[in-house]
């Protein structure tokens, strides 16, 4: 297992190298492959045999499953050029949202919250990620807590400078 300094390392090799990329016209399987499953095992150093790759979701199928025992995230993959247009307030704020909020009103970013929340409840998975590879949306997609999904919180990682910013926050999360 590697430790935190190791991965913050990763990271900014990975950040480093990721700038060679116009990530506008990378397609979704190039941005799985060149960021997001980097960060997955490289940064967040989540074992080869603790994810699942394209689980049948029915319908659909979901992109990422990641597991201890036992299924806990399902990570929703969008290519790097499908940028969540986040408030101004929200960019590198650190905040948490919540899902029925102003997060709704961002169309793209509502669409994959719907799908990856109907993934997670149709599977009994908890928690659910949405990811462009830059940018990270992380929220508790199936409650047993009494509380509605929608007051539910989001954490957003809005780029990797805030990744860089909150790195910590960010490896202890994911």
């Amino acid at each position: 297992m590697k430790n935190s300094e190791e991965c913050f390392s990763a990271f900014l090799e990975l950040k480093a190298e990721s700038s060679q990329y116009d990530l506008q016209f990378l397609t979704e399987a190039d941005t799985r492959a060149r960021l997001i499953s980097r960060i997955l095992h490289d940064i967040l150093d989540w074992p080869q045999q603790n994810v699942k790759r394209e689980e049948h979701a029915s319908p659909g199928f979901m992109d990422y499953v990641l597991l201890t025992h036992r299924p806990v995230v399902v990570v929703e993959a969008k290519r790097a050029g499908d940028t969540f247009a986040l408030p101004p307030d929200i960019t590198n704020s650190g905040r948490a949202f919540t899902i029925g909020g102003v997060l709704r009103t961002i169309k793209n970013l509502r669409t994959y919250i719907d799908q990856v929340s109907r993934y997670c409840f149709n599977n009994g998975i908890e928690y659910a990620v949405i990811t462009n590879g830059p940018q990270w949306v992380v929220f508790k997609a199936v409650r047993t807590d009494g509380i509605h999904v929608a007051l539910g919180t989001v954490i957003i990682f809005s780029g990797f400078e805030d990744i860089e910013r909150r790195f910590l926050a960010f490896w202890a999360l994911l």
